[in-house]
Protein backbone atom coordinates (compact mmCIF):
# COMPACT_ATOMS: atom_id res chain seq x y z
CA UNK A 1 0.00 0.00 0.00
CA UNK A 2 1.03 3.53 0.06
CA UNK A 3 2.44 5.49 2.84
CA UNK A 4 3.81 9.05 3.63
CA UNK A 5 6.13 10.22 2.09
CA UNK A 6 5.32 8.58 -1.12
CA UNK A 7 4.12 10.94 -3.70
CA UNK A 8 1.59 8.85 -5.10
CA UNK A 9 -0.50 8.99 -1.27
CA UNK A 10 -0.59 12.81 -1.56
CA UNK A 11 -2.01 12.38 -5.61
CA UNK A 12 -4.57 9.98 -3.97
CA UNK A 13 -5.84 12.31 -1.58
CA UNK A 14 -5.72 14.94 -3.48
CA UNK A 15 -8.02 13.24 -6.03
CA UNK A 16 -10.25 11.76 -3.35
CA UNK A 17 -10.87 15.21 -2.17
CA UNK A 18 -12.51 15.95 -5.35
CA UNK A 19 -9.27 16.60 -7.52
CA UNK A 20 -7.88 19.85 -5.92
CA UNK A 21 -4.79 21.20 -7.07
CA UNK A 22 -1.86 20.76 -4.71
CA UNK A 23 -1.54 24.25 -4.46
CA UNK A 24 -4.58 24.76 -3.10
CA UNK A 25 -3.96 21.95 -0.27
CA UNK A 26 -2.52 22.27 3.15
CA UNK A 27 -0.39 19.43 4.40
CA UNK A 28 -0.30 19.28 8.48
CA UNK A 29 2.51 16.82 9.92
CA UNK A 30 4.81 16.36 13.38
CA UNK A 31 7.94 14.46 10.60
CA UNK A 32 9.70 17.16 9.02
CA UNK A 33 10.29 14.04 5.55
CA UNK A 34 6.41 14.02 5.11
CA UNK A 35 6.10 17.74 4.86
CA UNK A 36 9.09 17.96 2.33
CA UNK A 37 7.36 15.18 0.63
CA UNK A 38 3.82 17.46 0.42
CA UNK A 39 5.59 20.23 -0.66
CA UNK A 40 7.64 18.34 -3.14
CA UNK A 41 3.87 17.41 -5.10
CA UNK A 42 3.36 21.03 -4.87
CA UNK A 43 1.34 21.44 -1.71
CA UNK A 44 1.51 23.89 1.25
CA UNK A 45 3.25 22.04 3.75
CA UNK A 46 3.41 23.22 8.32
CA UNK A 47 5.68 21.45 10.46
CA UNK A 48 3.63 20.93 13.92
CA UNK A 49 6.29 21.09 16.56
CA UNK A 50 6.05 21.25 20.22
CA UNK A 51 4.49 24.53 20.02
CA UNK A 52 1.11 23.41 18.10
CA UNK A 53 -0.38 26.88 18.52
CA UNK A 54 2.13 28.16 16.03
CA UNK A 55 1.69 25.60 13.53
CA UNK A 56 -2.06 26.94 13.98
CA UNK A 57 -1.15 30.91 13.42
CA UNK A 58 0.83 29.38 10.19
CA UNK A 59 -2.64 27.97 8.67
CA UNK A 60 -4.30 30.65 9.72
CA UNK A 61 -1.68 33.35 7.96
CA UNK A 62 -1.92 30.88 4.90
CA UNK A 63 -5.56 30.61 4.24
CA UNK A 64 -5.84 34.67 5.24
CA UNK A 65 -3.55 35.23 2.24
CA UNK A 66 -5.28 32.92 0.02
CA UNK A 67 -8.90 33.65 0.84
Amino acid sequence: GMRKPDPQIFHYALAELGGIPPEHAVFLDDFQGNVDAAIAVGMHGILVGIDRPAAIDLLDELLAAHA
